[in-house]
């Protein structure tokens, strides 16, 4: 992990159903001050929080239940539409990463994934 901890003013939201990977970067953002992390394990939920929080970043599972993770990304990008956003996946597949690549998309990750090089991603693209 990068060892300047300097302050970044920015709102992170992530939305992914596994807790284990929510807590994961909601323990590690919140070791850099002024980075408030926001969470959601649903869409629906995540849909109303980022409308109401307005993040700067947003990283997005993109197998949710109840919605597909496409239809999320892009009714986010409609209400947020200067928020950055990150997706990550269990399923590495072409089309769905042109899809998500033509939505514009700031990275597209394939778990596993590196946690210090999302986080690394993350702040980047909060200091922008």
């Amino acid at each position: 992990m990068a060892d300047s901890r300097s302050q970044i003013p920015a709102k992170v939201m992530i939305i992914d159903d596994e807790q284990d990977i929510v807590r994961a970067f909601e323990q590690t953002l919140s070791l850099y001050p002024g980075t408030e992390v926001v969470v959601s394990t649903e869409a629906e939920e995540a849909l109303k929080k980022a409308a109401d929080e307005k993040p700067g970043v947003i990283l997005l599972d993109l197998r949710m239940p109840g919605m597909n993770g496409l239809e999320v990304l892009k009714r986010l990008k409609k209400i947020l539409p200067e928020t950055r956003f990150m997706v990550m996946t269990g399923l590495d597949n072409d089309h769905i990463r042109q899809q998500v690549e033509t939505l514009g998309v700031a990275a597209y990750y394939v778990k596993p994934i590196d946690l210090e090089a999302v986080i690394n991603k993350i702040l980047s693209l909060a200091k922008r």
